[in-house]
């Protein structure tokens, strides 16, 4: 499904900034030779993912991490949008870059609710590609400390 066809069956006109703005996101990340592993989705108008595989040393090799890219109106007025990444965000595996400062005053427990970075409202390709890199090391950090905890005898201990 085009972006158009998402953005109508959503009801969110095709060349409203929200969505020119995440049109730029997806572009910039696919653009990207860095992220060249990655795999980019659009499973929303407002939102862009970039899916990675888990390193297999990690014993999670079934797994894939995802960093979602999604605006602030999102974080805002519109968080249901995120529902699908509920359950990849509490077994942290996903995290949430946001694309523009949101007006909520508090972002005290963004972090509680999977929120890894805001970025500018018209970020550029360095922008995104730091946001990505951190946001993948911060689940693969989580993941191989999830392992240890999970396999604390490794073969190396004993």
């Amino acid at each position: 499904m085009t972006v158009q066809a998402k953005a109508d069956a959503e009801g969110v006109p095709e060349d409203s900034p929200i969505v020119l703005s995440m049109n730029r996101v997806e572009e910039l990340l696919r653009a990207d030779s860095r992220s060249s592993g990655d795999v980019i989705g659009r499973p929303h108008a407002l939102l862009v993912v970039a899916w990675r595989a888990l390193d297999a040393a990690s014993r999670r090799a079934s797994a894939r991490l995802c960093v979602v890219f999604a605006p602030a109106a999102v974080w805002d007025r519109a968080r249901d949008i995120l529902t699908p990444f509920a359950e990849p965000l509490a077994e942290g595996t996903a995290l949430i870059v946001l694309v523009g400062r949101p007006e909520s005053a508090s972002l005290a427990d963004a972090t509680n609710r999977g929120l890894a970075t805001v970025l500018p409202d018209d970020p550029d390709q360095n922008d995104l590609s730091l946001a990505v890199e951190r946001a993948f090391e911060l689940l693969e950090a989580k993941s191989r400390a999830e392992a240890r905890v999970q396999y604390p005898f490794s073969r190396r201990s004993m």
